[in-house]
């Protein structure tokens, strides 16, 4: 299973999507984006004849509630987060990183380096 939400109008209306990963069909659309809407999938599954339990794995993005949804509705899937976000997270990590070490320590160039080719050493790049 691959899940995601979207946003749909403008302001704050999103739509969770929930794809079989191994077909690349979309099986499940919603409005909502929390635990309830992984309650609502695997509903959405008996209904189809189909065992939520059956389902041993997730790509989700990092959000707290997808996790408690799944972890409550879905005991048998072992999650993994999708790269766009993991990227994300550490992206803003090292920003992060670079503006307090520069308020002590001129580092000028740096995070170009830190995100080069890390088998490269820094005098090479």
């Amino acid at each position: 299973m691959a899940s995601d939400e979207t946003s749909y109008r403008r302001g704050h209306s999103y739509l969770t999507l929930a794809a079989d990963a191994d077909a690349r069909k979309i099986v499940f659309v919603a409005k909502e984006r929390d635990a309830l809407t992984v309650a609502a999938f695997a509903q959405h599954l008996r209904a189809h004849k189909a065992d939520p339990d059956n389902i041993t794995a997730a790509t989700i993005d990092m959000s707290p509630t997808f996790i408690k949804g799944i972890s409550d509705h879905l005991p048998n899937v072992k999650i993994t987060f999708d790269k766009f976000h993991g990227i994300a997270h550490a992206s803003q990590a090292l920003d992060e990183m670079c503006r307090r070490e520069q308020k002590t320590t001129p580092l000028k160039g740096l995070r170009w380096d830190l995100l080069k080719d890390r088998r490269k050493p820094f005098s090479e790049q």
